[in-house]
Protein backbone atom coordinates (compact mmCIF):
# COMPACT_ATOMS: atom_id res chain seq x y z
CA UNK A 1 0.00 0.00 0.00
CA UNK A 2 1.65 3.20 -1.13
CA UNK A 3 -1.23 5.63 -0.45
CA UNK A 4 -3.83 5.43 2.35
CA UNK A 5 -6.96 7.54 2.33
CA UNK A 6 -10.24 7.42 4.18
CA UNK A 7 -12.95 7.33 1.54
CA UNK A 8 -16.08 7.74 3.73
CA UNK A 9 -17.79 6.52 6.88
CA UNK A 10 -18.83 3.21 5.28
CA UNK A 11 -19.34 -0.28 6.58
CA UNK A 12 -17.33 -1.99 3.83
CA UNK A 13 -17.02 -5.70 3.51
CA UNK A 14 -15.47 -6.63 0.12
CA UNK A 15 -12.65 -4.82 -1.71
CA UNK A 16 -10.86 -5.74 -4.93
CA UNK A 17 -8.58 -4.06 -7.49
CA UNK A 18 -9.17 -4.21 -11.21
CA UNK A 19 -6.74 -6.32 -13.24
CA UNK A 20 -4.90 -3.16 -14.36
CA UNK A 21 -4.78 -1.92 -10.73
CA UNK A 22 -6.31 1.43 -11.78
CA UNK A 23 -9.73 0.93 -10.20
CA UNK A 24 -10.82 -0.15 -6.70
CA UNK A 25 -14.21 -1.81 -6.09
CA UNK A 26 -15.83 -1.72 -2.60
CA UNK A 27 -19.07 -3.23 -1.21
CA UNK A 28 -20.71 -1.48 1.71
CA UNK A 29 -23.99 -1.06 3.51
CA UNK A 30 -25.61 1.99 5.02
CA UNK A 31 -28.42 1.73 7.58
CA UNK A 32 -31.40 3.88 6.77
CA UNK A 33 -33.11 2.93 10.03
CA UNK A 34 -33.20 0.03 12.45
CA UNK A 35 -34.69 -2.34 9.86
CA UNK A 36 -33.60 -1.19 6.35
CA UNK A 37 -30.19 -1.05 4.59
CA UNK A 38 -28.87 0.30 1.30
CA UNK A 39 -26.33 -2.11 -0.22
CA UNK A 40 -23.85 -0.37 -2.57
CA UNK A 41 -21.15 -1.43 -5.01
CA UNK A 42 -18.70 1.48 -5.36
CA UNK A 43 -15.86 2.20 -7.81
CA UNK A 44 -12.84 4.50 -7.21
CA UNK A 45 -10.19 5.57 -9.71
CA UNK A 46 -7.02 5.01 -7.66
CA UNK A 47 -4.77 6.03 -10.57
CA UNK A 48 -5.49 9.70 -9.84
CA UNK A 49 -2.81 11.89 -8.27
CA UNK A 50 -4.35 12.98 -4.94
CA UNK A 51 -6.54 11.50 -2.25
CA UNK A 52 -9.19 14.16 -2.81
CA UNK A 53 -9.32 13.30 -6.51
CA UNK A 54 -9.67 9.60 -5.68
CA UNK A 55 -12.50 10.28 -3.22
CA UNK A 56 -14.28 12.53 -5.73
CA UNK A 57 -14.00 9.86 -8.45
CA UNK A 58 -16.44 7.59 -6.59
CA UNK A 59 -19.13 6.06 -8.79
CA UNK A 60 -22.06 3.98 -7.53
CA UNK A 61 -22.14 0.91 -9.75
CA UNK A 62 -25.10 -0.70 -7.94
CA UNK A 63 -27.41 0.37 -5.10
CA UNK A 64 -30.12 -1.96 -3.68
CA UNK A 65 -32.47 -1.30 -0.77
CA UNK A 66 -32.93 -4.38 1.44
CA UNK A 67 -35.09 -5.04 4.47
CA UNK A 68 -33.54 -6.42 7.69
CA UNK A 69 -30.14 -7.43 6.43
CA UNK A 70 -26.81 -6.58 4.86
CA UNK A 71 -26.58 -8.23 1.41
CA UNK A 72 -23.38 -7.35 -0.54
CA UNK A 73 -20.43 -9.49 0.44
CA UNK A 74 -16.93 -10.31 -0.72
CA UNK A 75 -15.35 -9.28 -4.06
CA UNK A 76 -12.94 -11.63 -5.79
CA UNK A 77 -10.88 -11.21 -9.05
CA UNK A 78 -11.11 -14.49 -10.91
CA UNK A 79 -8.67 -16.02 -13.45
CA UNK A 80 -11.09 -15.09 -16.27
CA UNK A 81 -10.41 -11.40 -15.59
CA UNK A 82 -13.84 -10.76 -14.05
CA UNK A 83 -14.61 -9.72 -10.48
CA UNK A 84 -17.37 -11.70 -8.73
CA UNK A 85 -19.48 -10.51 -5.75
CA UNK A 86 -21.15 -12.65 -3.08
CA UNK A 87 -24.81 -11.87 -2.21
CA UNK A 88 -25.87 -13.05 1.27
CA UNK A 89 -28.92 -15.37 1.41
CA UNK A 90 -29.18 -15.47 -2.42
CA UNK A 91 -28.48 -18.26 -4.90
CA UNK A 92 -26.66 -16.14 -7.54
CA UNK A 93 -23.31 -14.42 -7.79
CA UNK A 94 -22.99 -10.89 -9.23
CA UNK A 95 -20.19 -10.17 -11.77
CA UNK A 96 -18.19 -7.19 -13.03
CA UNK A 97 -17.46 -8.31 -16.59
CA UNK A 98 -15.10 -5.48 -17.63
CA UNK A 99 -13.48 -4.34 -14.39
CA UNK A 100 -10.89 -2.17 -16.18
CA UNK A 101 -13.61 0.17 -17.50
CA UNK A 102 -14.85 3.22 -15.66
CA UNK A 103 -18.44 3.64 -14.55
CA UNK A 104 -21.32 1.77 -16.15
CA UNK A 105 -18.96 0.57 -18.89
CA UNK A 106 -17.61 -1.99 -16.40
CA UNK A 107 -20.54 -4.23 -17.30
CA UNK A 108 -21.96 -5.08 -13.84
CA UNK A 109 -24.56 -7.90 -13.83
CA UNK A 110 -26.42 -8.46 -10.54
CA UNK A 111 -27.61 -12.02 -11.30
CA UNK A 112 -24.68 -13.38 -13.26
CA UNK A 113 -23.93 -16.94 -12.01
CA UNK A 114 -26.63 -19.28 -10.67
CA UNK A 115 -25.65 -21.47 -7.66
CA UNK A 116 -28.47 -23.99 -7.95
CA UNK A 117 -30.07 -24.81 -4.58
CA UNK A 118 -27.26 -23.34 -2.53
CA UNK A 119 -27.12 -19.90 -0.98
CA UNK A 120 -24.31 -17.43 -0.58
CA UNK A 121 -22.93 -16.04 2.59
CA UNK A 122 -20.61 -13.07 2.77
CA UNK A 123 -17.43 -14.77 1.71
CA UNK A 124 -15.91 -16.28 -1.44
CA UNK A 125 -13.04 -18.75 -1.79
CA UNK A 126 -9.79 -16.79 -1.76
CA UNK A 127 -7.60 -17.05 -4.85
CA UNK A 128 -4.10 -15.92 -4.06
CA UNK A 129 -1.68 -15.57 -7.01
CA UNK A 130 1.86 -16.72 -6.75
CA UNK A 131 3.51 -13.46 -5.80
CA UNK A 132 6.83 -14.84 -6.81
CA UNK A 133 5.64 -15.16 -10.43
CA UNK A 134 6.99 -12.37 -12.69
CA UNK A 135 3.90 -11.35 -14.69
CA UNK A 136 4.79 -8.39 -16.82
CA UNK A 137 2.37 -6.25 -18.81
CA UNK A 138 2.42 -6.29 -22.61
CA UNK A 139 3.44 -3.56 -25.03
CA UNK A 140 1.76 -2.33 -28.21
CA UNK A 141 2.52 0.26 -30.86
CA UNK A 142 0.18 2.14 -33.19
CA UNK A 143 -3.46 2.94 -32.64
CA UNK A 144 -4.72 3.64 -36.16
CA UNK A 145 -7.55 1.71 -37.75
CA UNK A 146 -6.58 0.65 -41.17
CA UNK A 147 -3.07 -0.09 -39.90
CA UNK A 148 -1.58 -3.17 -38.27
CA UNK A 149 -1.09 -2.64 -34.48
CA UNK A 150 1.93 -4.44 -33.04
CA UNK A 151 1.59 -6.37 -29.74
CA UNK A 152 4.44 -7.95 -27.75
CA UNK A 153 4.78 -9.77 -24.45
CA UNK A 154 8.32 -10.00 -23.16
CA UNK A 155 8.16 -13.49 -21.78
CA UNK A 156 9.49 -14.45 -18.36
CA UNK A 157 10.89 -17.90 -17.66
CA UNK A 158 7.73 -18.91 -15.74
CA UNK A 159 5.38 -18.33 -18.74
CA UNK A 160 4.82 -21.40 -20.88
CA UNK A 161 2.45 -19.96 -23.51
CA UNK A 162 0.15 -17.06 -24.21
CA UNK A 163 -3.20 -16.38 -25.84
CA UNK A 164 -4.24 -12.98 -27.14
CA UNK A 165 -7.92 -11.96 -27.30
CA UNK A 166 -8.21 -8.63 -29.16
CA UNK A 167 -11.87 -8.06 -28.30
CA UNK A 168 -12.66 -7.67 -32.03
CA UNK A 169 -15.06 -10.51 -32.90
CA UNK A 170 -15.79 -8.97 -36.32
CA UNK A 171 -12.25 -9.88 -37.33
CA UNK A 172 -13.18 -13.57 -37.16
CA UNK A 173 -10.27 -15.97 -36.76
CA UNK A 174 -7.87 -13.05 -36.52
CA UNK A 175 -9.35 -12.07 -33.15
CA UNK A 176 -6.93 -14.39 -31.29
CA UNK A 177 -3.25 -15.21 -31.47
CA UNK A 178 -0.82 -17.48 -29.55
CA UNK A 179 2.35 -15.68 -30.54
CA UNK A 180 4.37 -13.75 -27.97
CA UNK A 181 4.82 -11.08 -30.64
CA UNK A 182 1.88 -10.51 -32.97
CA UNK A 183 -0.18 -7.88 -34.78
CA UNK A 184 -3.84 -7.12 -35.33
CA UNK A 185 -5.84 -5.00 -37.77
CA UNK A 186 -8.94 -3.69 -35.98
CA UNK A 187 -12.06 -3.71 -38.11
CA UNK A 188 -13.37 -0.29 -37.07
CA UNK A 189 -12.72 2.69 -34.88
CA UNK A 190 -13.48 2.27 -31.17
CA UNK A 191 -12.32 1.11 -27.71
CA UNK A 192 -11.24 -2.54 -27.43
CA UNK A 193 -10.38 -4.65 -24.32
CA UNK A 194 -7.33 -6.62 -25.33
CA UNK A 195 -6.70 -9.60 -23.02
CA UNK A 196 -3.48 -11.52 -22.75
CA UNK A 197 -3.79 -14.90 -20.96
CA UNK A 198 -0.49 -16.13 -19.55
CA UNK A 199 -0.20 -19.87 -18.95
CA UNK A 200 2.29 -21.06 -16.29
CA UNK A 201 2.86 -23.90 -13.87
CA UNK A 202 0.40 -22.53 -11.33
CA UNK A 203 -2.36 -22.04 -13.86
CA UNK A 204 -2.93 -18.83 -15.74
CA UNK A 205 -3.10 -15.08 -15.33
CA UNK A 206 -4.87 -12.50 -17.48
CA UNK A 207 -3.66 -9.04 -18.39
CA UNK A 208 -6.29 -6.71 -19.87
CA UNK A 209 -5.69 -3.35 -21.52
CA UNK A 210 -8.07 -0.93 -23.19
CA UNK A 211 -6.92 0.00 -26.69
CA UNK A 212 -8.29 3.08 -28.45
CA UNK A 213 -8.30 2.16 -32.12
CA UNK A 214 -8.43 5.56 -33.73
CA UNK A 215 -8.58 6.83 -37.26
CA UNK A 216 -8.06 10.03 -39.17
CA UNK A 217 -9.71 11.41 -42.25
CA UNK A 218 -8.80 14.45 -44.29
CA UNK A 219 -10.47 15.93 -47.35
CA UNK A 220 -9.43 18.92 -49.43
CA UNK A 221 -12.44 18.48 -51.72
CA UNK A 222 -12.80 17.57 -55.35
CA UNK A 223 -10.58 18.98 -58.06
CA UNK A 224 -11.90 22.46 -58.72
CA UNK A 225 -11.94 25.06 -61.46
CA UNK A 226 -12.01 28.56 -60.01
CA UNK A 227 -13.03 31.69 -61.83
CA UNK A 228 -11.92 35.26 -61.33
CA UNK A 229 -10.20 34.78 -57.97
CA UNK A 230 -6.87 36.00 -56.64
CA UNK A 231 -6.58 33.06 -54.29
CA UNK A 232 -8.32 30.04 -52.83
CA UNK A 233 -8.04 29.12 -49.15
CA UNK A 234 -7.56 25.37 -48.71
CA UNK A 235 -9.01 24.20 -45.39
CA UNK A 236 -8.68 20.46 -44.68
CA UNK A 237 -11.86 18.83 -43.45
CA UNK A 238 -10.64 16.77 -40.50
CA UNK A 239 -11.09 16.44 -36.73
CA UNK A 240 -8.95 16.08 -33.64
CA UNK A 241 -5.68 17.62 -32.57
CA UNK A 242 -3.48 17.39 -35.66
CA UNK A 243 -0.30 18.61 -37.27
CA UNK A 244 -0.19 19.65 -40.92
CA UNK A 245 2.40 19.42 -43.65
CA UNK A 246 1.72 21.05 -47.03
CA UNK A 247 3.39 20.45 -50.37
CA UNK A 248 5.65 23.47 -49.85
CA UNK A 249 6.69 22.29 -46.34
CA UNK A 250 4.50 24.88 -44.59
CA UNK A 251 2.70 23.66 -41.47
CA UNK A 252 -0.32 25.93 -41.10
CA UNK A 253 -3.85 24.65 -40.64
CA UNK A 254 -4.80 26.30 -43.96
CA UNK A 255 -3.05 27.14 -47.20
CA UNK A 256 -3.76 30.01 -49.61
CA UNK A 257 -3.39 28.79 -53.20
CA UNK A 258 -2.71 31.63 -55.63
CA UNK A 259 -2.23 29.82 -58.93
CA UNK A 260 -3.24 26.68 -60.78
CA UNK A 261 -1.56 23.47 -59.70
CA UNK A 262 -1.62 20.32 -57.57
CA UNK A 263 -1.80 20.89 -53.80
CA UNK A 264 -1.58 18.31 -51.00
CA UNK A 265 -1.61 18.18 -47.23
CA UNK A 266 -0.48 15.44 -44.86
CA UNK A 267 -2.34 15.41 -41.53
CA UNK A 268 -1.08 13.59 -38.43
CA UNK A 269 -3.24 13.07 -35.35
CA UNK A 270 -1.36 13.95 -32.20
CA UNK A 271 -3.33 11.47 -30.09
CA UNK A 272 -3.16 8.27 -32.11
CA UNK A 273 -0.34 9.04 -34.55
CA UNK A 274 -2.51 8.34 -37.59
CA UNK A 275 -1.30 9.99 -40.79
CA UNK A 276 -3.29 10.64 -43.94
CA UNK A 277 -2.73 12.69 -47.07
CA UNK A 278 -5.16 14.22 -49.54
CA UNK A 279 -4.60 16.28 -52.67
CA UNK A 280 -6.56 18.60 -54.89
CA UNK A 281 -5.92 20.04 -58.33
CA UNK A 282 -6.90 23.66 -58.78
CA UNK A 283 -7.38 25.44 -62.09
CA UNK A 284 -7.69 29.21 -61.80
CA UNK A 285 -9.10 31.02 -64.82
CA UNK A 286 -10.07 34.63 -65.37
CA UNK A 287 -13.62 35.62 -66.24
CA UNK A 288 -14.16 36.59 -69.89
CA UNK A 289 -14.13 40.36 -70.39
CA UNK A 290 -16.91 41.93 -72.44
CA UNK A 291 -19.66 44.53 -72.19
CA UNK A 292 -23.05 44.85 -73.85
CA UNK A 293 -22.92 48.60 -73.39
CA UNK A 294 -25.40 51.08 -71.99
CA UNK A 295 -29.13 50.48 -71.90
CA UNK A 296 -30.83 51.03 -75.26
CA UNK A 297 -33.45 53.67 -75.99
CA UNK A 298 -35.02 52.83 -79.34
CA UNK A 299 -37.97 54.02 -81.37
CA UNK A 300 -40.84 51.88 -82.61
CA UNK A 301 -39.76 49.76 -85.55
CA UNK A 302 -36.04 50.21 -84.94
CA UNK A 303 -33.72 47.25 -84.36
CA UNK A 304 -30.33 47.00 -82.74
CA UNK A 305 -27.85 44.16 -83.20
CA UNK A 306 -25.54 43.42 -80.27
CA UNK A 307 -22.35 41.56 -81.16
CA UNK A 308 -19.69 40.18 -78.79
CA UNK A 309 -16.43 38.62 -79.91
CA UNK A 310 -14.44 36.76 -77.25
CA UNK A 311 -11.87 34.21 -78.52
CA UNK A 312 -12.56 30.53 -77.75
CA UNK A 313 -15.85 31.39 -76.04
CA UNK A 314 -19.32 29.93 -76.06
CA UNK A 315 -22.37 32.16 -75.82
CA UNK A 316 -25.84 31.89 -74.35
CA UNK A 317 -28.41 34.67 -74.59
CA UNK A 318 -31.51 34.73 -72.44
CA UNK A 319 -33.47 34.22 -75.67
CA UNK A 320 -31.82 30.79 -76.03
CA UNK A 321 -29.62 31.65 -78.99
CA UNK A 322 -25.97 30.65 -78.85
CA UNK A 323 -24.67 32.98 -81.56
CA UNK A 324 -22.31 35.88 -81.04
CA UNK A 325 -25.00 38.37 -82.08
CA UNK A 326 -28.51 39.14 -80.92
CA UNK A 327 -30.89 41.44 -82.78
CA UNK A 328 -33.19 43.41 -80.50
CA UNK A 329 -36.57 44.33 -81.90
CA UNK A 330 -38.70 44.62 -78.76
CA UNK A 331 -38.35 46.09 -75.31
CA UNK A 332 -37.21 44.13 -72.27
CA UNK A 333 -34.17 42.87 -70.40
CA UNK A 334 -31.49 40.99 -72.31
CA UNK A 335 -28.47 39.17 -70.88
CA UNK A 336 -25.57 37.25 -72.33
CA UNK A 337 -23.45 34.62 -70.63
CA UNK A 338 -19.97 34.17 -72.14
CA UNK A 339 -18.03 31.07 -71.09
CA UNK A 340 -14.29 30.50 -71.54
CA UNK A 341 -12.50 27.55 -69.89
CA UNK A 342 -15.48 26.82 -67.68
CA UNK A 343 -15.77 30.40 -66.39
CA UNK A 344 -18.94 32.28 -67.22
CA UNK A 345 -19.36 36.04 -67.11
CA UNK A 346 -22.76 37.63 -67.60
CA UNK A 347 -23.76 41.15 -68.60
CA UNK A 348 -27.23 42.52 -69.10
CA UNK A 349 -28.84 45.40 -70.92
CA UNK A 350 -32.32 46.91 -70.95
CA UNK A 351 -34.04 47.88 -74.20
CA UNK A 352 -36.71 50.56 -73.90
CA UNK A 353 -38.90 51.35 -76.91
CA UNK A 354 -40.63 54.72 -77.27
CA UNK A 355 -43.30 55.68 -79.84
CA UNK A 356 -42.65 58.31 -82.47
CA UNK A 357 -44.38 61.60 -81.65
CA UNK A 358 -47.73 61.95 -83.41
CA UNK A 359 -47.80 65.24 -85.29
CA UNK A 360 -50.04 66.89 -87.89
CA UNK A 361 -49.81 70.53 -88.89
CA UNK A 362 -52.87 70.01 -91.05
CA UNK A 363 -53.47 70.15 -94.79
CA UNK A 364 -51.89 72.80 -96.98
CA UNK A 365 -53.80 76.00 -96.29
CA UNK A 366 -54.87 79.24 -98.05
CA UNK A 367 -55.17 82.34 -95.91
CA UNK A 368 -57.04 85.43 -97.00
CA UNK A 369 -55.64 88.93 -96.89
CA UNK A 370 -53.96 89.64 -93.51
CA UNK A 371 -55.12 86.60 -91.56
CA UNK A 372 -52.66 84.50 -89.46
CA UNK A 373 -52.44 80.80 -88.62
CA UNK A 374 -51.17 79.33 -85.32
CA UNK A 375 -49.40 76.02 -85.88
CA UNK A 376 -49.22 73.72 -82.81
CA UNK A 377 -46.81 70.77 -82.63
CA UNK A 378 -48.60 69.17 -79.66
CA UNK A 379 -46.68 66.55 -77.62
CA UNK A 380 -46.21 68.65 -74.51
CA UNK A 381 -42.75 68.30 -73.02
CA UNK A 382 -41.05 67.43 -76.31
CA UNK A 383 -38.27 69.31 -78.08
CA UNK A 384 -39.25 71.38 -81.15
CA UNK A 385 -37.25 72.63 -84.13
CA UNK A 386 -39.12 74.89 -86.59
CA UNK A 387 -37.91 75.89 -90.05
CA UNK A 388 -36.53 79.18 -88.74
CA UNK A 389 -34.69 77.56 -85.80
CA UNK A 390 -37.24 78.52 -83.16
CA UNK A 391 -38.02 75.91 -80.50
CA UNK A 392 -41.46 76.70 -79.15
CA UNK A 393 -44.39 74.33 -79.22
CA UNK A 394 -46.35 76.75 -81.47
CA UNK A 395 -45.51 78.94 -84.45
CA UNK A 396 -47.53 81.93 -85.79
CA UNK A 397 -47.77 82.08 -89.60
CA UNK A 398 -47.97 85.61 -91.06
CA UNK A 399 -46.74 85.07 -94.62
CA UNK A 400 -46.95 82.49 -97.33
CA UNK A 401 -44.37 79.73 -97.45
CA UNK A 402 -43.48 76.21 -96.38
CA UNK A 403 -43.49 75.63 -92.61
CA UNK A 404 -42.05 72.52 -90.98
CA UNK A 405 -41.30 71.28 -87.49
CA UNK A 406 -39.28 68.37 -86.12
CA UNK A 407 -40.45 67.05 -82.75
CA UNK A 408 -38.22 64.89 -80.56
CA UNK A 409 -39.49 63.02 -77.51
CA UNK A 410 -37.78 60.16 -75.66
CA UNK A 411 -35.13 60.15 -78.38
CA UNK A 412 -37.64 59.63 -81.21
CA UNK A 413 -38.30 62.30 -83.84
CA UNK A 414 -41.17 63.04 -86.23
CA UNK A 415 -41.55 65.84 -88.79
CA UNK A 416 -44.38 67.47 -90.69
CA UNK A 417 -44.64 70.25 -93.28
CA UNK A 418 -47.48 72.52 -94.32
CA UNK A 419 -47.69 74.92 -97.30
CA UNK A 420 -49.43 78.18 -96.51
CA UNK A 421 -50.61 80.43 -99.38
CA UNK A 422 -52.18 83.87 -99.16
CA UNK A 423 -55.06 84.94 -101.44
CA UNK A 424 -57.60 87.75 -101.71
CA UNK A 425 -61.15 88.26 -102.84
CA UNK A 426 -61.31 88.38 -106.66
CA UNK A 427 -61.24 91.88 -108.22
CA UNK A 428 -61.88 92.08 -111.96
CA UNK A 429 -63.67 93.84 -114.84
CA UNK A 430 -65.12 92.67 -118.14
CA UNK A 431 -64.15 95.96 -119.73
CA UNK A 432 -66.25 98.66 -121.40
CA UNK A 433 -69.54 98.04 -123.14
CA UNK A 434 -69.24 96.92 -126.83
CA UNK A 435 -70.94 97.30 -130.21
CA UNK A 436 -70.99 94.40 -132.72
CA UNK A 437 -71.63 94.43 -136.38
CA UNK A 438 -73.76 91.77 -137.93
CA UNK A 439 -71.85 88.52 -138.04
CA UNK A 440 -69.27 89.71 -135.53
CA UNK A 441 -68.55 87.98 -132.19
CA UNK A 442 -66.81 89.27 -129.08
CA UNK A 443 -64.62 87.14 -126.77
CA UNK A 444 -65.33 88.24 -123.24
CA UNK A 445 -62.58 87.62 -120.60
CA UNK A 446 -62.23 88.92 -117.06
CA UNK A 447 -59.35 91.30 -116.57
CA UNK A 448 -58.14 89.86 -113.25
CA UNK A 449 -55.06 88.92 -111.28
CA UNK A 450 -55.07 85.15 -111.23
CA UNK A 451 -55.36 83.47 -107.83
CA UNK A 452 -55.68 80.01 -106.31
CA UNK A 453 -58.93 78.15 -106.67
CA UNK A 454 -60.63 80.67 -108.93
CA UNK A 455 -64.13 79.71 -110.12
CA UNK A 456 -66.12 81.38 -112.96
CA UNK A 457 -69.85 81.47 -113.63
CA UNK A 458 -71.38 83.30 -116.63
CA UNK A 459 -74.95 84.41 -117.07
CA UNK A 460 -75.82 81.19 -118.90
CA UNK A 461 -74.26 78.98 -116.15
CA UNK A 462 -71.12 78.16 -118.10
CA UNK A 463 -67.86 78.05 -116.04
CA UNK A 464 -65.10 78.86 -118.53
CA UNK A 465 -62.64 81.69 -118.17
CA UNK A 466 -63.86 83.14 -121.52
CA UNK A 467 -67.25 83.63 -123.14
CA UNK A 468 -67.94 84.25 -126.86
CA UNK A 469 -70.71 86.81 -127.30
CA UNK A 470 -72.45 86.39 -130.68
CA UNK A 471 -74.86 89.28 -130.54
CA UNK A 472 -76.18 92.19 -128.55
CA UNK A 473 -77.15 91.63 -124.93
CA UNK A 474 -76.12 91.96 -121.27
CA UNK A 475 -73.36 89.58 -120.30
CA UNK A 476 -72.33 89.08 -116.64
CA UNK A 477 -69.69 87.05 -114.82
CA UNK A 478 -69.31 86.04 -111.15
CA UNK A 479 -65.77 85.12 -110.05
CA UNK A 480 -65.24 83.44 -106.64
CA UNK A 481 -62.44 81.87 -104.64
CA UNK A 482 -61.61 80.83 -101.05
CA UNK A 483 -61.77 84.44 -99.94
CA UNK A 484 -65.08 85.52 -101.55
CA UNK A 485 -66.69 86.53 -104.88
CA UNK A 486 -67.33 89.53 -107.23
CA UNK A 487 -69.67 90.18 -110.17
CA UNK A 488 -69.32 92.37 -113.28
CA UNK A 489 -71.31 92.81 -116.49
CA UNK A 490 -70.91 94.26 -119.99
CA UNK A 491 -73.53 95.50 -122.47
CA UNK A 492 -73.08 94.66 -126.17
CA UNK A 493 -75.09 96.74 -128.64
CA UNK A 494 -75.65 96.45 -132.40
CA UNK A 495 -73.43 98.81 -134.40
CA UNK A 496 -73.07 100.06 -138.04
CA UNK A 497 -69.91 98.41 -139.48
CA UNK A 498 -67.81 98.89 -142.64
CA UNK A 499 -66.47 96.10 -144.83
CA UNK A 500 -63.27 94.68 -143.41
CA UNK A 501 -60.48 93.11 -145.52
CA UNK A 502 -57.53 91.40 -143.71
CA UNK A 503 -54.01 92.33 -144.82
CA UNK A 504 -52.60 88.79 -144.41
CA UNK A 505 -53.68 85.17 -143.99
CA UNK A 506 -51.99 81.85 -143.16
CA UNK A 507 -53.52 78.89 -144.98
CA UNK A 508 -51.76 76.22 -142.87
CA UNK A 509 -54.81 74.25 -141.81
CA UNK A 510 -54.73 75.20 -138.11
CA UNK A 511 -58.28 76.59 -138.22
CA UNK A 512 -57.17 80.17 -137.65
CA UNK A 513 -57.03 82.74 -140.48
CA UNK A 514 -56.75 79.95 -143.11
CA UNK A 515 -58.91 81.80 -145.73
CA UNK A 516 -58.63 85.30 -147.22
CA UNK A 517 -62.10 86.95 -147.36
CA UNK A 518 -63.97 90.13 -146.47
CA UNK A 519 -65.71 90.53 -143.18
CA UNK A 520 -68.47 92.55 -141.63
CA UNK A 521 -70.20 94.97 -143.95
CA UNK A 522 -73.84 95.72 -143.42
CA UNK A 523 -76.75 95.23 -145.87
CA UNK A 524 -74.55 94.20 -148.83
CA UNK A 525 -76.80 93.66 -151.90
CA UNK A 526 -74.08 92.75 -154.46
CA UNK A 527 -70.50 91.65 -154.01
CA UNK A 528 -67.51 90.58 -156.17
CA UNK A 529 -63.91 89.85 -155.19
CA UNK A 530 -60.95 89.12 -157.48
CA UNK A 531 -57.40 88.19 -156.39
CA UNK A 532 -54.29 88.48 -158.66
CA UNK A 533 -50.71 87.36 -158.24
CA UNK A 534 -47.80 89.66 -158.90
CA UNK A 535 -47.74 88.75 -162.62
CA UNK A 536 -51.36 89.84 -163.07
CA UNK A 537 -52.81 86.35 -163.23
CA UNK A 538 -56.17 86.03 -161.52
CA UNK A 539 -55.99 83.32 -158.91
CA UNK A 540 -59.43 83.68 -157.30
CA UNK A 541 -62.87 85.27 -157.88
CA UNK A 542 -66.17 84.98 -155.97
CA UNK A 543 -69.56 86.78 -155.72
CA UNK A 544 -70.27 85.40 -152.21
CA UNK A 545 -69.06 87.47 -149.28
CA UNK A 546 -68.74 84.39 -147.05
CA UNK A 547 -66.51 82.61 -149.54
CA UNK A 548 -62.77 83.30 -149.54
CA UNK A 549 -59.48 82.17 -151.14
CA UNK A 550 -57.60 79.30 -149.50
CA UNK A 551 -54.24 80.02 -151.22
CA UNK A 552 -54.58 77.34 -153.97
CA UNK A 553 -55.43 77.13 -157.69
CA UNK A 554 -57.14 73.93 -158.68
CA UNK A 555 -55.85 72.39 -155.44
CA UNK A 556 -52.27 73.48 -156.01
CA UNK A 557 -50.65 75.56 -153.30
CA UNK A 558 -49.61 79.02 -154.32
CA UNK A 559 -46.36 80.50 -153.18
CA UNK A 560 -46.15 82.91 -150.28
CA UNK A 561 -46.02 86.54 -151.22
CA UNK A 562 -48.06 89.67 -151.90
CA UNK A 563 -51.38 89.29 -153.81
CA UNK A 564 -53.59 92.09 -155.26
CA UNK A 565 -57.34 92.13 -154.60
CA UNK A 566 -60.25 94.14 -156.05
CA UNK A 567 -63.69 94.20 -154.39
CA UNK A 568 -66.84 95.66 -155.94
CA UNK A 569 -70.00 95.85 -153.82
CA UNK A 570 -73.27 97.75 -153.52
CA UNK A 571 -75.29 98.18 -150.29
CA UNK A 572 -79.02 98.69 -149.88
CA UNK A 573 -78.62 102.28 -148.80
CA UNK A 574 -76.58 103.29 -151.86
CA UNK A 575 -77.19 103.10 -155.64
CA UNK A 576 -73.50 103.56 -156.44
CA UNK A 577 -71.19 100.56 -156.73
CA UNK A 578 -68.21 100.80 -154.38
CA UNK A 579 -64.75 99.61 -155.56
CA UNK A 580 -62.04 98.73 -153.06
CA UNK A 581 -58.46 97.76 -153.99
CA UNK A 582 -55.54 96.58 -151.93
CA UNK A 583 -53.12 93.76 -151.27
CA UNK A 584 -52.75 90.95 -148.80
CA UNK A 585 -49.82 88.74 -147.85
CA UNK A 586 -50.00 84.97 -148.09
CA UNK A 587 -47.84 83.58 -145.32
CA UNK A 588 -46.69 79.99 -145.18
Amino acid sequence: MSRICKCSSLEPYGVEFSPNSALLYVTDAQALNYSRYINNLLQYNVSLATADQIIQSKQIISSINYLDHFSNGALQLAPDGKIYMAKRTQNQLAAINYPNRIGAACGFVYDAVALGYGQCRFGLPPITPDISLNVNSFDFTGTCTGQQLQFEYKASTQINSVKWDFGDPLSGGNNTSTQFRTSHLFTKQGVYDVRLILFHACGSDTITKQIQAGTISVQLGKDTTLCGTDGYLLTPQTSGDNTYLWQNSSTGTTFLAKKSGLYWVEVKNKDNGCVKRDSIRLVMNAYPKFELGSDLHLCEGQTKTLTVNVPAATYLWNTGTTAQSQTISSGGDYWLGVTVNGCTQRDSIKAVYAPYPQISLGKDTILCDEKTLLLDGGNTGANYQWQDGSSGQTFLVKAKGAYNVTITKDGCSSSDTILVSYDHKPTFTLGSDLMLCSGQTALLRAIIQDSIGMQYRWQDGSEGKEFKAAGPGIYNLEVSNYCGSQKDSVIISKGVCQLYIPNAFTPNGDGHNDVFRAGFGEDITSYNIQVYNRWGTKVFESNEIRRGWDGTISGKLQPAGVYIWVIRYRSSGSLTEQVLKGNTVLIR
